[in-house]
């Protein structure tokens, strides 16, 4: 950000992160991790900012002609001149720059298309060519504005942000095994299932110190900010070839 000129921009919006709460199943606290080390290790704090005003900031000053959506990368080459991309929904135009960056996700397609030229080449690591493990099941949704008198948290100049060990309490016991793209189990009728499966979870942040649920917050969270994905752990070793480099998710 600070290369890019926009780092007090970015701490204009963003709102400081000092500390992570954890906490077990019954909201009491079991440890507290210091955020702040991270500025020591890596010479910035954490911020915690909402994903729409980060797009903004971060597209603001490119300019409008050179900013292309809706499309999707189907492949790629680069060479000492440059990268040139080309786009599924039309193979016959194409697009040059100096650097491709992958940002989009665990199933990056930058990163297949990498990996793929890679393998064919003998260069790249066989841990980088095993399938994505599986982790955990998310359910992730961003609020509307909320109230600062009816959540008191957010009248603090600092973020909360709490780990909740819900040991005994698991919405179900099943093992999966690379069974990602089962349209079934995602997708809006999927998150709105798994909204009713946790609305009645307690959290902090009530007013008088009362507890509220998940489902006070599913009630303020517009439907299409609501979605349920799949995560899963993994450690590349590949991180960039030529012009071409990966950012992680």
């Amino acid at each position: 950000m600070a290369q890019l000129g926009l780092w007090d921009e970015f701490k204009s919006i963003g709102i400081p992160l000092k500390c992570l709460d954890i906490l077990s199943e019954n909201l009491k606290p079991v440890a507290s991790i210091d955020a702040r080390a991270t500025e020591a290790l890596g010479g910035t704090g954490e911020f915690i900012v909402s994903r729409p005003e980060l797009y903004d900031t971060l597209l603001r000053p490119i300019p409008k002609e050179r900013i292309h959506l809706g499309k999707k990368v189907s492949s790629f080459l680069q060479n000492e001149n440059g990268v040139m991309i080309r786009c599924a929904d039309d193979s016959t135009v194409h697009i040059h720059g100096d650097i491709l960056v992958g940002c989009d996700g665990a199933y990056s397609v930058v990163r297949q298309l990498l990996y793929k030229y890679l393998k064919e080449k003998k260069l790249l690591p066989v841990g980088d060519n095993i399938p994505l493990p599986y982790s955990c099941v998310c359910l992730v949704g961003q609020t509307e504005v909320l109230d600062p008198e009816e959540f008191p948290g957010l009248k603090g100049p600092n973020s909360q942000a709490y780990s909740i060990l819900g040991t005994s309490r698991p919405i179900n016991d099943s093992a999966k095994d690379n069974d990602s793209f089962r349209n079934s189990e995602w997708g809006p009728e999927a998150a709105e299932i798994m909204c009713k499966e946790v609305r009645d979870f307690k959290l902090l942040g009530g007013k008088d110190g009362a507890l509220i649920t998940i489902g006070d917050l599913i009630d303020r969270t517009p439907k299409n900010l609501i979605s349920k994905v799949m995560l899963e752990e993994k450690v590349f070793n590949t991180w960039y070839n030529g012009r071409t480099v990966l950012l992680g998710d």
